[in-house]
């Protein structure tokens, strides 16, 4: 009897081990429930509108497992962006005053979240007068009254007060400006990306003293300069490439370019018909590469000073004809033979302070012809000869 008594008990305890063991054993291979990858909603809106473009923008989308998301942005159904990382998309060649609408989708490999916006563009409105904007918050005023042209002038920044402008993107509803376009006397301005749907003829652009201005992109759709560009103290643009785009202006457009630091290129104003040209004070500027065969054969004024990176002025070989003075200072050119075509000049000469410049014979044609109106002024030069050495073929040293 006792035996049987503890062979039940000992039964029973291997049962008790065995509930135990297959307890446990379920706990440790039991599975997680299934990781839910598909992103999270979130939000899209209008963040400006314009007459033909807009910008949307988006809060980001998550999944709990921190996958990386990219997005794609529709617009009436038609996939318009793809593999965005950013939270923001600028919508150009748009309709003025018309509807649309569009979603954004959030992608975690196949999983995805979409989530919807839509816009009218807005229609014509015409702001009278010229317009100057000297702070942000008057950028932003101006934007919510959705202007799209102005029948004057339009300056961005002030010399009277401190400019605290940093973000003129909202004036891409602008499609027009009747007069002349300045962005200057803006520390913190870095960009003029807003102003890029501008595209009507312009009398004149000025960009000046804009601390740390790098990007001209808002200038890229301008059809035509009627008058001037001045591009003065701006230490970090490198290339004006941005007004390739710009078709002739009329002859006689002035260009002055002067104390820009980082400038390297300036070819990107070589289409338009020059008069008067002041290129001054660009210490790695390499080239004056705006003055090209395509232009007219005459110049009202020409001045090239202090630009130390400057060792040739090829461009200027087709040059026959400046109506006002021709002055070289303070350059690394050798030798003159690229005015070697020049014949006539009314106003004077002057070639000073070229350290390196040891041949003149390029001045030999309009020395020779008496075709000097003004003053001939040649001093502090490698090698300096007088009006009657460079007749007499005295020219180089």
């Amino acid at each position: 009897m006792k035996s049987k008594l503890v062979i039940k008990l000992f039964v029973i305890l291997l049962m008790c081990i065995s509930c135990s063991s297959d307890d446990g054993s379920s706990n440790n291979n039991s599975t997680n429930p299934s990781v839910d990858l598909t992103p999270s909603n979130f939000t899209t809106s209008v963040k400006h509108l314009g007459h033909i473009s807009t910008t949307i923008n988006w809060t980001a989308s998550s999944v709990t497992d921190n996958s990386n998301i990219t997005y794609s942005v529709y617009l009436d159904n038609q996939i318009i962006a793809s593999s965005l990382n950013s939270l923001e998309l600028y919508i150009s060649n748009l309709q003025p005053n018309t509807s649309y609408s569009g979603f954004v989708r959030a992608h975690n490999g196949s999983a995805y979240t979409d989530s919807s916006f839509n816009f009218t563009t807005i229609p014509t409105k015409i702001y009278n007068g010229c317009l100057t904007l000297k702070t942000q918050q008057e950028v932003n005023d101006f934007v919510a009254l959705q202007y799209t042209e102005i029948t004057n002038c339009l300056i961005i920044g002030s010399q009277s007060v401190v400019s605290d402008i940093v973000d003129i993107s909202g004036l891409q509803s602008l499609v027009k400006v009747n007069g002349n376009l300045y962005v200057s006397y803006n520390p913190i301005l870095e960009t003029t990306f807003g102003l890029q749907n501008i595209s009507s003829d312009l009398n004149a652009i000025a960009i000046v003293d804009n601390t740390i201005l790098n990007d001209l992109s808002g200038f890229s759709s301008i059809n035509k300069l009627l008058s001037y560009i001045n591009i003065v103290d701006n230490p970090e643009i490198t290339t004006l490439d941005a007004f390739s785009n710009m078709t002739n202006g009329i002859t006689n457009v002035n260009v002055e370019i002067t104390n820009n630091d980082k400038l390297i290129n300036i070819s990107g104003l070589s289409q338009l018909n020059l008069f008067s040209v002041y290129i001054r004070d660009n210490q790695i500027l390499d080239n004056i590469d705006l003055i090209n065969s395509s232009d007219n054969n005459s110049l009202g004024q020409l001045t090239i000073s202090n630009n130390p990176s400057l060792f040739n002025f090829t461009p200027l070989s087709n040059i026959t004809l400046i109506k006002g003075s021709l002055s070289l200072f303070n350059c690394n050119f050798t030798n003159l033979d690229d005015l070697s075509n020049l014949n006539r000049t009314f106003g004077d000469v002057n070639i000073a302070f070229n350290v390196n410049l040891t041949n003149l014979c390029g001045l030999q044609t309009i020395v020779q012809n008496d075709n000097i109106d003004g003053s001939y002024n040649v001093h502090s030069n490698a090698y300096n000869p007088t009006f009657s050495d460079i007749n007499t073929g005295n020219c180089s040293q």
